[in-house]
C-alpha cells in the first residue's frame, strides 16, 4: 500500500483543484483588504493620521500585496509543469493532512468540498462568519 489517497476519495482533492479553491479564497481576501483600504483611507483624511497610524495602515497595504503574490505564485504552480512532475492525473493530496492546522472553518469546508453548495448556488462569497474584536 502506497499510502496515498485514491482519486475516487471523498478524502482527497486534487492538487490543481486546491490550488483553485485557495486562489479564490486568496482573491477574495484580497478584494476585503482593498476595501477595508480605501474606508480607511477615506476615513483618515478626514481625520488626518498620527504617524503611527500611517505606519499600522502602511502595513495592512504590505498583507493585501502578499495576500495578492501569495494567490499569483499559487497560481503559477499549478499551471507550469504540474503534468510533467506528476502524470496526466495530477497530484492527489490528503484533505485531512491539508487541512489539520487551518483555523478558519470556511477554508476547511473550501478545500474539502463542503462549500459546494454555495459554488452552485451562485454566492460567490467564501468567507466564514468573522467574530470582531
Amino acid at each position: 500500500m502506497s499510502g496515498k489517497p485514491s482519486a475516487n476519495s471523498d478524502e482527497s482533492i486534487h492538487y490543481r483543484s486546491m490550488v483553485d479553491v485557495l486562489c479564490a479564497l486568496l482573491s477574495d481576501a484580497h478584494d476585503k483588504l482593498q476595501d477595508a483600504q480605501e474606508i480607511i483611507s477615506h476615513c483618515s483624511a478626514c481625520t488626518g493620521l498620527s504617524n503611527s497610524d500611517f505606519e499600522r495602515l502602511q502595513n495592512l497595504d504590505s498583507a493585501t500585496q502578499l495576500v495578492d503574490a501569495v494567490k499569483t505564485v499559487l497560481g503559477n504552480s499549478s499551471d507550469n509543469g504540474i503534468k510533467e512532475c506528476f502524470g496526466s492525473a495530477g497530484l492527489m493530496m490528503n484533505v485531512k493532512d491539508l487541512v489539520k492546522d487551518v483555523k478558519l472553518h470556511s477554508v476547511v469546508e473550501a478545500i474539502s468540498g463542503k462549500d459546494k453548495s454555495k459554488k452552485q448556488k451562485g454566492n460567490g462569497d467564501l468567507s466564514g462568519s468573522v467574530e470582531m474584536f
